[in-house]
């Protein structure tokens, strides 16, 4: 089928015979909100910055395929690990909704407080950069209130050295 969009003409196709050329046309605009979603989860938030690893998954040869490791105890530690990358990248998409949440209840809030350059301002709605970028320049202020909170009662429990938290250097 051939689109024309405001940058050009493309043509989009698609092997399933039984979608309309509308429903074509929505899968394709889809899937940059997905690409765009994962750009801010990987360069915003960090989601993919941190890999788990285990000594008990030898490293890839490039030319032999790995073989898993025998071992019980070996495969635990093997699953331990995927397990905390899945786990890691689900709380990064989670901070990514989260970070989205506050740009759309929050947006005249957050350019009040943005102290940033931008050369375009694009949206009225802040990107999750803008936003996470406004939340770290307030963070050490409401750290006292935050910890108070009932519901981090268990990150305060955490803490190694409580002494050290509220401590400014001049």
């Amino acid at each position: 089928m051939l689109v024309e969009t405001d940058s050009g003409r493309c043509v989009l196709m698609s092997s399933s015979l039984t979608l309309t050329p509308e429903e074509i046309i929505t899968i394709y605009a889809l899937r940059f909100k997905i690409e765009t979603s994962f750009a801010e989860q990987k360069n915003d938030v960090g989601c993919f910055s941190y890999h788990f690893w285990t000594t008990a998954l030898p490293k890839r040869k490039k030319k032999r395929k790995t073989e898993e490791p025998s071992d019980e105890l070996l495969k635990q530690r093997v699953d331990n690990a995927r397990q905390a990358t899945e786990s890691f990248v689900c709380l990064g998409t989670v901070a990514t909704g989260i970070l989205a949440l506050i740009a759309f209840s929050h947006s005249c809030e957050i350019w009040k407080r943005y102290s940033g350059w931008l050369r375009t301002r694009r949206s009225s709605i802040p990107s999750a950069a803008t936003v996470k970028s406004v939340l770290a320049q307030d963070f050490h202020d409401s750290l006292p209130l935050i910890s108070a909170l009932p519901s981090f009662a268990f990150f305060n429990s955490l803490l190694r050295h409580v002494d050290f938290l509220y401590y400014y250097a001049a």
